[in-house]
């Protein structure tokens, strides 16, 4: 048996989905943003509608963060000066950080733009930043909701 395997047999980690019904019902999502005002923004919404949201600024600190806190999905800005939102996803991947949690990509760019990303990455979905939170959660929920189905 693989350690990953074993892992995952024993207690809910990293990209375990059903790990969001384990601590209550509502997911603890990584929100990876250079920018503390985005970082502010949606972490308030996600806490509004219930999930544990956990901000991080510095793309170079995710690793750590993911062992500690073993989010149940990311949203990871696309476009950060310091490392893409698709290089953080690609190194995660690479080493079993994320597994099988729902990644949702979410920038200012065009949708089309952030689609593409998300199909190249093997991301889940992908949400504009919009200056309307209910929206921006409800955009969430699905792409988790849609990823639970799978």
């Amino acid at each position: 048996m693989s350690m990953t395997g074993a892992s995952k047999a024993n207690s809910p980690g990293p990209g375990d989905v059903s790990s969001a019904t384990h601590r209550g019902g509502k997911a603890t999502i990584l929100i990876i943003d250079d920018s503390k005002t985005s970082l502010a923004f949606v972490s308030k919404a996600l806490r509004q509608a219930g999930h544990n949201p956990v901000p991080v600024d510095n793309p170079f600190a995710v690793p750590g963060v993911v062992m500690r806190e073993k989010p149940d999905a990311f949203l990871v800005d696309l476009f950060m000066p310091s490392l893409s939102g698709e290089k953080v996803v690609e190194f995660l991947r690479e080493r079993h950080l994320i597994d099988a949690a729902p990644v949702i990509f979410y920038s200012d760019q065009p949708q089309a733009e952030l689609e593409a990303a998300a199909r190249r990455c093997g991301a889940n979905g992908a949400v504009r930043k919009s200056a309307d939170p209910e929206e921006l959660v409800r955009s969430i929920e699905a792409v988790l909701a849609a990823a639970k189905r799978v």
